[in-house]
Parts: structure tokens; C-alpha cells; sequence
């Protein structure tokens, strides 16, 4: 009995509402920490079923520089690695005085952002996975491309409105 207060209590689309508000507030807080300036919506929610709409609009090409080498460094703990980057983030710094204010303001706020949004649909596709299981959360989680979100969002909808009518058939049955 304890079981059904609870899941009355906690209802999935309580949890997506939930999900949604606490992603939108964190992700793009952590994302700017990486020099990432990103814009997150919820955009839609019905049930359980929840999207939010991530565009990478800006991307500080050396704290992205600097981020990575903090990270990569904190994996291998080998000197010759941050003499490296350091390397590295010395020639970026020249790169970018040498391409000058216009080019570097194309380059961070146009080019960047496409390539860095097409790496972290895997990226974020990995993470939520992982995030959800070791919750014990069961979702299904895509990251898609614009041509493609139409036909799965509204396929995604009927499946999930099929899924409510069931269940409210068989609560309906419960009662009686």
C-alpha cells in the first residue's frame, strides 16, 4: 500500500516538470564555466514526456581552450601534457590576435557553435544516460537535429497520449 501512496505521490510528469526546471538552470551555469554560452528551454511538456531545446549561441574560444586543458590534464597527470597545452593555448592565443576582432567574433559566435553543438549531442546524450540510470530514473533520451525532431516529437506524443489513455483505462478498472 505504501507503494501505490508513493507512486500517486510522485508522478512522472511531476518528475519531467521538476527535470526540466533544474536542468534549464544548471546546464547552462556549467556550460559557461567551459566557455560556453548556451540558451536552454523547456519548450514542451505533456505527461511525462519532456523537450528542451539547447543552441550553443557563443563560444570563448580560450576558456574552451583553457577548460579542456584543465580536464585533460586532471586525466593524465603528466607533465609533458600540460607543457603541451600550454603550448597549445599560447598558439590559440596568437591565432586569434593574428585573425583579428571581426574574424574571432565570426569565429566564436557562428563557426564554434555549430561544431561544439554537433560534439555534444553525443557528449549530452552519454551523460543523461548515465545521470538517469544511476538514479534509477527509465528514460528515453534523443538529441536530434532540427529536420528530424518533427516527425519523433509527434510520434513521441501519440505514443506517450496512447500511454495515458492505458493507464487511465486500467485505473478506471482498479476502482470498480
Amino acid at each position: 500500500r505504501a507503494g501505490v501512496v508513493a507512486s500517486k505521490r510522485v508522478k512522472p510528469s511531476r518528475i519531467a516538470e521538476k527535470m526540466g526546471t533544474k536542468l534549464c538552470e544548471k546546464m547552462p551555469r556549467e556550460m559557461a564555466e567551459r566557455g560556453l554560452m548556451v540558451e536552454m528551454e523547456e519548450v514542451f511538456r505533456e505527461a511525462n514526456y519532456l523537450v528542451i531545446q539547447l543552441q550553443v549561441q557563443h563560444v570563448d574560444a580560450k576558456a574552451l581552450e583553457r577548460a579542456q586543458r584543465v580536464e585533460y590534464a586532471d586525466l593524465t597527470m603528466d607533465d609533458d601534457a600540460v607543457n603541451e597545452s600550454t603550448f597549445t593555448s599560447e598558439l590559440l592565443a596568437w591565432c586569434l590576435k593574428m585573425i583579428g576582432g571581426d574574424n574571432q567574433k565570426r569565429l566564436e559566435e557562428t563557426f564554434l557553435p555549430e561544431k561544439v553543438q554537433a560534439k555534444m549531442e553525443t557528449k549530452i546524450l552519454e551523460t543523461m544516460t548515465d545521470k538517469f540510470e544511476k538514479k534509477g530514473i527509465e528514460a528515453d533520451v534523443a538529441i536530434l537535429r532540427e529536420e528530424n525532431q518533427a516527425r519523433y516529437f509527434y510520434q513521441k506524443l501519440k505514443d506517450v497520449r496512447q500511454r495515458e489513455e492505458a493507464d487511465d483505462d486500467s485505473g478506471e478498472e482498479e476502482d470498480a
